[in-house]
């Protein structure tokens, strides 16, 4: 994990170093292999540190990074582009995780066993519940690399991560043309702003969903039912944005926190229904990280298909 995080520290200051288009997206290319690593390895250290009544709540804490990363660095990000030019913007933000990268190495343990800052008695606890949680699945031989690949959960749950993220990504592209196409002339900071605005709710939402996720012990349900939200009100925000900007903004308000509310539940089903061997757990992870990019890349398109001329 402490690799990943310099790769893809040096790969996002690269974004900034480039000078031309080509490069550019090649550093941008090695920025996301860096990347891809990064989610499913800390969804394994997450089943090794927290109990499943835990679990749910967990990922949605470890998840808030992604919307309070938006939150945060949107208005920042406004800014730096204002004052000093998107390089500047793109070396800045990419020097965080060497920031980070202290810290991490000081505190963060494969196993609550290996942690020297939790006392003996918090140590045996956990150890001892996640033995028993994890003997309660089945305890059979190590799965096969290939047979991995081929468990019934991850082909159910694969599409459901393509399609959620195809609606983060599309949420998120049509919040950015919406703003600078609603006929408003927003500064840099205003814009930054509006766009942090969803993603505030958002973190709010996650941690509403995961906490209720946990008490009552339900996965599925809390994940259908947000995203489902998200659905008709991303909808209903497409159908009304040429008559209000705001209301058009309001539904995607209510749009935008779907797609992460739902990823504590979602992430906290894979650990309890797979096997638990660290490979049998992180290569499924990673193979529902193709969603990931399959989404980013058709929403990437789409708006570009739009406005290709008819043969």
């Amino acid at each position: 994990m402490a690799i990943l995080l310099v790769l893809w520290g040096i790969c996002a200051v690269g974004c900034g170093l480039v000078t031309t288009v080509g490069r550019f997206k090649f550093m941008r290319f090695l920025l996301g292999v860096a990347e891809s690593g990064v989610f499913p390895a800390t969804l394994v250290l997450l089943a090794n540190w927290f109990p499943r009544s835990e679990r749910a709540r967990a990922n949605a804490y470890w998840n808030l990074c992604q919307p309070l990363a938006v939150a945060g660095s949107a208005p920042l990000t406004g800014w730096l582009l204002g004052q000093w030019g998107w390089q500047t913007m793109l070396i800045a933000e990419g020097a965080l995780p060497f920031l980070w990268l202290p810290i991490w190495l000081s505190f963060i343990t494969d196993h609550p066993r290996e942690a020297k800052w939790i006392s003996d008695e918090e140590r045996e606890h956990l150890e001892t519940k996640l033995r028993v949680e994890a003997s309660q699945l089945d305890p059979g031989k190590k799965v096969p690399l290939w047979q991995a690949f081929l468990q019934p959960a991850v082909f159910v749950m694969l599409p459901i991560y393509f399609l959620q993220n195809c609606a983060a990504y599309g949420c998120n592209t049509f919040l950015t043309e919406g703003i600078k196409g609603g006929g408003h002339q927003f500064t840099g900071f205003q814009t930054g702003v509006l766009f942090a605005l969803p993603y505030i709710v958002a973190a709010v939402v996650m941690i509403l969903n995961s906490r209720h996720s946990d008490k009552t012990h339900e996965r599925r349900g809390h994940v259908a039912l947000v995203y489902s939200i998200s659905g008709v009100s991303l909808i209903a925000s497409v159908l009304v944005k040429e008559h209000s900007f705001w209301l058009s903004y309001a539904f995607l308000c209510l749009a935008i926190p779907g797609p992460f509310a739902g990823l504590a539940p979602f992430w906290a089903i894979p650990a309890g229904i797979l096997k638990q061997e660290t490979h049998s757990v992180a290569i499924p992870f990673s193979v529902l990280g193709i969603g990931l990019m399959i989404g980013a890349a058709l929403c990437f398109l789409l708006p570009r298909s739009r406005i290709q001329p008819s043969p």
